[in-house]
């Protein structure tokens, strides 16, 4: 079976009932090759989840002055890892 790369976009990684689906989400799943992008920072699940060995990058939009900066970095993530879903 051909892998493919998966990419969770998540607004943050703090204690909420979303950030918990996809902790366990990553956790639970075979398939090695995801990303996950954080439009703000590493949260509470941050760590637990780069444990499982998934590429997580911060993109800090939730300070103003990040946000121009964020927009352009998260649009090169997404060329560099060049997901299918």
């Amino acid at each position: 079976m051909k892998s493919f790369k998966i990419v969770h976009i998540t607004t943050g990684l703090v204690s909420g009932g979303v950030e918990n689906i996809l902790f366990r989400l990553v956790k639970n799943n075979s398939l090695k090759d995801q990303v996950l992008i954080s439009l703000t920072d590493k949260g509470m699940y941050g760590d637990l989840i780069k444990n499982q060995g998934i590429k997580i990058y911060y993109l800090g939009l939730n300070k103003p002055i990040n946000f121009l900066y964020g927009i352009i970095l998260l649009i090169k993530i997404l060329i560099k890892e060049n997901p299918k879903v």
